[in-house]
């Protein structure tokens, strides 16, 4: 467990204040390398795979979500500290932790769920992190949580309100709270976990947007960073100004991401060297050391501002985050009015408000949906979102229409009320994918004659549409009917009156993604 290479002001792993229930040592894991395996382990590291970072999980699979959100954040950070000899290992526990307490569909849940425990202790998804840290994880015989150390809770908890503060210490004297109430920073690696979660976020939010339609590099033309940047990579490469793609986008974002890094490591370095604190609790005493230079920092302002502006407060974002709100709004109002919809563990609490935040915090975004369909019989996304007008996606072809014709074979009937997850889309349960509009769900719209089509079937979406020749999709020949439910497998023998006698060709996944957008 050797600590060479580390500077007097980083957090040595040996000399750690230490975990709230003492355990034996893990050798030859340093203190805060075991800390990361279990924030790795964690049901509630998983469940980031299916939270929203801007965009929610039903719109794209290539979107950001908060588990690849937390990934670069930790390649950030781990780049960083490496230059600067602090804890690398601290720095990449931190960062994979500092979102497990984000409520699905990113702000607005949190803000819903805010709202609804107002009188109860409100709701902070940075407390809500340390509490899943604390208490909620169930994983190890002796300990409720994951009893990380000391210094890895610190930099879950970035932020805290005083009344929090105050609380929070009067369990734990000299816990990770004391430093609000001290006006203490918290550790060199948890301060630039903090900037390198703003660098991740700044740079793949530009991405999203463009990758959703909702930005332009037009309207990039607002931001000087990525001007200059941009700029910079035309100079090298004049021929990508003629060149479709995202190949300019991207090396402008990966010399944006490089030049913040280098600036950090050049401005943090010499503020060290000007400080040279004595330990890790000294630098804690002074005033922030990681940083960027005065005129980035006032860039990076600028770029916060833009997005802001540009796309998180788009109409077509502040549309779904709308109806989140009135899922997490309900889910709430349903669980309190009847506990014994939540599992166990939860509805016997004795804090009934601060149980069902606990356990609508947990939840995924398609979690969530389908709980509040089984508790309103509500479908919002299905019914709202999709269509009154989905994110644009790149995926669906301009002449997508003529491509979906519903499927003669499955005419509408009411959906039995076990239908559960049979013939059932993302949108929610009884969905059905063959309808005109890409995402929209046909309500009461069941499936017959053996398609199964269910996106969680597995991998390759069954889509239970038939395309007769007259209606063909932008990648097929004319006169050539293709059959994107399976065939024989799925009910339709070859040679069926839709086919006119000619063998079905099954369509590949890049053909079904061309016909019909990304699966949600």
């Amino acid at each position: 467990m050797s600590t060479v290479g580390l500077a007097p002001w980083a957090s040595d792993p040996l000399h750690t204040r230490g975990r709230r229930i003492a355990e034996a040592l893990s050798p030859p894991r340093t203190e805060h390398q075991r800390d990361r395996d279990r924030i790795v382990h964690s049901t509630a590291f998983r469940r980031l795979v299916y939270k929203t970072q801007v965009f929610l999980n039903h719109e794209g699979d290539l979107f950001r979500t908060r588990l690849t959100h937390s990934l670069e954040v930790a390649q950030l950070g781990r780049s960083a500290a490496r230059a600067l000899c602090l804890n690398e290992d601290l720095v990449e526990a931190i960062a994979l932790a500092h979102d497990l307490g984000h409520t699905p569909f990113g702000h607005a849940g949190q803000d819903a769920l805010h709202a609804c425990m107002q009188g109860h202790g409100g709701f902070e998804h940075n407390l809500q992190s340390l509490r899943v840290v604390d208490e909620l994880e169930i994983r190890y015989p002796g300990f409720d949580g994951l009893n990380l150390c000391y210094e890895t809770r610190e930099g879950i908890l970035k932020h805290c309100s005083p009344r929090n503060a105050l609380r929070l210490s009067a369990a734990e004297p000299g816990g990770p709270a004391q430093r609000f109430i001290d006006g203490h920073q918290p550790s060199l690696e948890a301060q630039l976990v903090n900037l390198a979660d703003e660098m991740a976020y700044n740079a793949h939010d530009i991405d999203d947007g463009v990758r959703s339609g909702l930005l332009t590099l037009a309207q990039l033309e607002q931001v000087p960073l990525f001007v200059h940047w941009r700029d910079a990579v035309l100079a090298d490469h004049p021929a990508l100004a003629e060149q479709a793609g995202r190949r300019l986008l991207f090396e402008t974002l990966r010399r944006l991401l490089s030049a913040q890094i280098g600036d950090l490591i050049a401005h943090t370095a010499q503020a060290l060297a000007e400080a040279d604190p004595a330990d890790a609790d000294a630098a804690r005493a002074l005033p922030p050391l990681v940083g960027w230079s005065p005129a980035l920092r006032q860039q990076n302002s600028e770029l916060k501002r833009f997005l802001f502006q540009q796309l998180y407060r788009h109409p077509q974002v502040v549309q779904s985050t709308t109806v989140a709100r009135t899922v997490v709004s309900e889910l709430f109002a349903a669980y309190t009015a009847q506990p014994d919809a939540m599992p166990a563990d939860f509805a016997h609490a004795a804090d009934t408000p601060r149980a069902v935040a606990d356990y609508i915090a947990g939840m995924t975004d398609r979690f969530a949906l389908r709980e509040h369909h089984r508790l309103t019989g509500q479908r919002l996304f299905a019914a709202g979102v999709a269509r009154a007008g989905a994110l644009p996606h790149p995926a669906w072809p301009r002449r997508a229409g003529r491509a979906r014709r519903l499927c003669r074979r499955h005419r509408p009937q009411p959906l039995p009320d076990d239908a559960g997850r049979r013939g059932a889309g993302r949108g929610g349960a009884g969905a059905c994918l063959c309808a005109a509009a890409p995402g929209a769900a046909a309500a009461g719209h069941a499936h017959r004659g053996g398609c199964a089509g269910s996106l969680d079937a597995g991998p390759g979406p069954a889509l239970c549409e038939r395309l007769q020749p007259s209606s063909r999709a932008p990648w097929q020949p004319l006169g050539r009917p293709i059959s994107l439910c399976g065939g024989r497998a799925r009910g339709h023998p070859a040679g069926g009156p839709a086919t006119r006698g000619r063998p079905i060709q099954h369509a590949r996944p890049d053909q079904l993604r061309a016909a019909h957008g990304r699966r949600a």
